[in-house]
């Protein structure tokens, strides 16, 4: 019901037509705006738990547990161990991650998420009431597995990496065979982690993959753009170019110092950039608000939420520009709307937006200029949404 309420609310911020009209729609639908602090003390009242229980599981203080009712715990991890503690199935665990934590879901590749799954998938007594003991008793089994791996092996054949379907399977069986009551007798773990040892280098390639491939389809007409000039590609007819992302971004070089960082730790450490990070990457590339979507699922993570202030905010703007502005977004990139558009009479921007044009009719600071003066008017209440606003604006005024 609530998944409905939201995709019929995403549908109508689509079909706003100015600011006025979404500012009026967001004022109609003010119920629907429920954030991280409601919502996990109505899960706490149904499911009959306290502070005191959040306090013992994760192994916090009370002033700590009392605050997971305010704002979104910082570290996924106890966003985890609070679902185990309210007896959340793995499909609601991901759900708590992803929709109200911001959060990528639990996925079977990481292997720390793989001690998740296999915990709350085999559930007990002890995964509801000492989720952080229990974790840490398993992440050490799982250390000393991956130690004598490596010493073995030294790297990962290609061959022998289960592609993710396969991974979570292996998970399944491993929790149906399980009868043991400790980490050091659970011999189904030691055996589902053996299998799945060769797929944790392999963790987010797709994603890996996706961002590496915003620098080779970079067409002709945004070389000037981008300040960049490039030679031909013979093989592409000389249509598509690549660019490296230095010089993507000659200009803005702390916000470059700041994607090298992310990016290195994705491919060596598989750790996934922050959600807001992932944002302002996708307005930093003139990305449209299906491609950043797309950004965010490869990442494990939900799609923009219209029931979110700022989410939802961002899902109007970048549909608002995509029909007004649509020389803003890379031909590239975007669907079937701009190569019509291509043919089409000239598309007149409306008169809301011509202020933040220069005299050509382009925005100066493409994306990230606008949406960082959009993010100065906002009016977003909550806490949780005034500190993604606030990450987002400082991602984008990097220079």
């Amino acid at each position: 019901m609530a998944e409905r309420k939201t995709k019929i609310l995403m549908d109508e911020i689509e079909r706003c037509d100015n600011p006025e009209d979404y500012n009026q729609l967001v004022d109609e639908h003010s119920a629907l705006y429920v954030g991280w602090g409601e919502h996990i003390c109505s899960l706490l009242y149904e499911r009959g738990k306290t502070v005191k229980d959040i306090m013992r599981g994760c192994g916090i203080s009370k002033s700590g547990a009392e605050q997971f009712l305010r704002v979104i715990p910082t570290k996924r991890d106890n966003v985890i161990m609070t679902a185990m503690i309210l007896g959340l199935d793995l499909d609601e665990t991901n759900e708590l991650l992803t929709r109200w934590a911001k959060f990528q879901k639990l996925y079977a590749k990481n292997p720390l998420d793989a001690i998740w799954i296999y915990l709350i998938e085999r559930g007990g007594a002890e995964a509801a009431t000492n989720p952080a003991e229990l974790f840490e008793a398993y992440k050490t089994r799982y250390n000393r597995l991956h130690k004598a791996y490596l010493k073995e092996h030294g790297y990962t054949p290609d061959d022998e990496i289960p592609d993710t379907r396969i991974a979570f399977d292996i998970i399944e069986e491993a929790v149906a065979k399980s009868s043991a009551n400790s980490a050091a007798r659970d011999q189904n773990f030691t055996r589902f982690m053996k299998q799945l040892l060769p797929a944790f280098d392999a963790g987010y390639q797709k994603l890996i993959d996706y961002i590496e491939s915003l620098f080779r389809n970079i067409e002709k007409e945004d070389d000037e753009a981008l300040g960049i000039v490039i030679e031909k590609d013979p093989e592409r007819d000389g249509k598509i170019r690549s660019v490296s992302p230095n010089e993507a971004f000659d200009g803005y070089g702390s916000w470059k110092t700041a994607y090298f960082r992310r990016i290195q730790k994705l491919k060596k450490e598989r750790e996934v950039p922050e959600r807001v990070f992932l944002i302002a990457l996708g307005f930093h590339m003139r990305q449209t608000l299906e491609e950043i979507n797309h950004l965010l699922e490869l990442a494990g993570m939900a799609p923009l939420c219209a029931r979110d202030h700022l989410e939802g905010a961002i899902a109007f703007h970048l549909g608002y520009l995509y029909r007004g502005l649509p020389d803003e977004f890379p031909a590239a990139y975007l669907p079937e709307l701009y190569r019509q558009n291509e043919t089409a009479e000239e598309v007149t921007p409306p008169s809301s937006l011509r202020e933040y044009l220069d005299e050509d009719g382009f925005l100066p600071e493409g994306l990230r200029g606008y949406f960082r003066l959009q993010l100065e008017e906002m009016d977003i209440s909550d806490h949780d949404g005034k500190k993604a606003a606030k990450k987002l604006w400082k991602w984008l005024g990097l220079t």
